[in-house]
């Protein structure tokens, strides 16, 4: 059993590292899928496709996988449904405001 601090902060600071790791290595991602569509010659839409779309997809699995082995199994429900809602939510809303 983890041992973590009843602490607010410590939980938000815990959150805002994990948002910053999280973003770097998103830029990681992205330069490394670009070099493999480049060395590959494969159109960068099949590779966004294939490993970016999985790439994205496996946090949220891990964080349902563990929240459900470690007995919270509505943290893993929340993630699944809320996880598709906002990830819809925020294209639709990005490409509306990026879009010409």
């Amino acid at each position: 059993m983890h041992i973590i601090p009843d602490n607010i902060f410590f939980h938000l600071l815990s959150l805002a590292v994990s948002f910053l790791i999280l973003a770097k290595t998103a830029d990681f991602l992205v330069d490394g899928a670009v070099g493999i569509a480049s060395i590959l010659k494969i159109p960068k839409m099949i590779i966004g496709i294939i490993l970016v779309g999985f790439a994205t997809t496996a946090p949220e699995f891990t964080v349902s996988l563990l929240s459900a082995i470690r007995g919270f199994p509505e943290i893993a429900l929340g993630n699944a449904l809320g996880s598709v809602i906002v990830d819809d939510a925020l294209a639709l809303a990005l490409g509306i405001v990026v879009a010409p």
